[in-house]
């Protein structure tokens, strides 16, 4: 089994040789399915980085937001670590959702610290799925 950072920085290798160099040597009309694969290639790299912490920072905004918080682990099974760990969070964000449906954030919008961890959990999603779109403070 590679290890989560060796295989990150297998995939940082390929994007920068699919980049730099065959990219440009490819005929036109292959470009730009070339830049797509670059382009999953970087974000499996940021999922492999950022993963763990970003689902960490997430399921401690939701329960923060939720009345029921955090969802404990299943006992008695046999889940590795991270996708005990994806299983939390699956729950968590569904009972996010309902939360919201049921409007039972509606009368705390005017709070900045709940508007704080809805922030914290779009710039943890934005960490592996677009980083170009957090701004410096944002």
């Amino acid at each position: 089994m590679i290890d989560g950072a060796i295989a990150a920085d297998l995939l940082d290798e390929c994007h920068a040789v699919l980049t730099r160099e065959l990219i440009a040597a490819l005929p036109a009309e292959k470009r730009y399915e070339a830049r797509m694969i670059a382009s999953a290639v970087a974000r499996g790299s940021r999922q492999i980085k950022t993963s763990r912490h970003s689902a960490a920072c997430e399921l401690e905004a939701i329960d923060r937001l939720s009345d029921d918080g955090i969802a404990p682990a299943k006992n008695g099974t046999t889940l590795s670590p991270d996708r005990a760990m994806e299983e939390r969070l699956a729950s968590a964000r569904a009972r996010l959702v309902d939360d919201i449906r049921a409007g039972k954030l509606d009368a705390r919008l005017d709070n900045p610290g709940d508007l704080l961890r809805l922030r914290e959990i779009v710039h943890a999603k934005l960490e592996v799925t677009n980083p170009k779109l957090i701004t410096e403070g944002s």
